[in-house]
């Protein structure tokens, strides 16, 4: 028997399997999406060929955590460096996963997110992500009842061929997710763009109005 919990401040957005085996990346992205106290209440585990485990591999240290923090873990530390050219903020061996396998993120033992389908192997399925990845949509949020509509797919051997995750025929969007659909402007430039075009548009009214209204003609 499965147990749910529908308030979570975490949620899964992105699993990678950088092959082949012997020098890619495998892991999991995953976003804070509001203030953790205590993460050590959180687990992920992996189900490997539909072997249907909903029980927690890895749990989090005990450790805050921020709002809009992407948290990224890997089973090799060496290989995920060296593809994403960063350092994975945890190592372990539940991240040993292949594409036909699903995820769940547990808190307090109860299930909160997951993908893929844990009692089903998923190689053929739509959700398979081997030498690939499959990414959260922006705006979908934790669902314990696994829904594709809520992902984008690579497609198999999306990673196949690069070295790097930036020379990969399709590279993982990396820190790409947001709570809501819109996307995350961060930019001091484009505001200040913004504030002068709305600025320019002003002085233009602004001229026009005074001279129609008070200079003679």
């Amino acid at each position: 028997l499965w147990a749910f919990c529908s308030e979570a401040q975490m949620v899964l957005t992105g699993i990678f399997d950088a092959q082949p085996a012997a020098s890619g990346a495998k892991g999991v992205e995953l976003y804070v999406s509001a203030d953790i106290a205590e993460a050590s209440i959180y687990e992920i585990g992996s189900a490997n060929n539909g072997s249907g485990n909903i029980e927690g591999e890895f749990r989090f240290p005990e450790i805050a955590l921020s709002a809009g923090t992407f948290i990224y873990l890997a089973a090799d530390s060496a290989k995920f460096s060296s593809f994403f050219g960063f350092d994975a903020d945890h190592i372990t061996g539940a991240m040993n996963i292949n594409g036909n396998d699903a995820i769940v993120l547990l808190q307090g033992g109860n299930l909160v997110d997951v993908y893929g389908e844990p009692e089903v192997d998923g190689e053929g399925t739509i959700w398979e992500h081997t030498d690939g990845w499959a990414y959260r949509k922006s705006g979908s949020s934790i669902n314990t009842r696994f829904d594709p509509a809520d992902w984008t797919f690579s497609g198999v051997d999306a990673l196949r061929g690069g070295a790097t995750n930036a020379e990969a025929p399709i590279p993982f969007p990396l820190g790409a997710y947001r709570p809501d659909s819109r996307p995350q402007l961060r930019d001091d430039n484009y505001f200040m763009l913004i504030n002068r075009l709305k600025l320019a548009i002003l002085v233009i009214i602004l001229e026009e109005f005074f001279q129609v209204e008070f200079l003679p003609n």
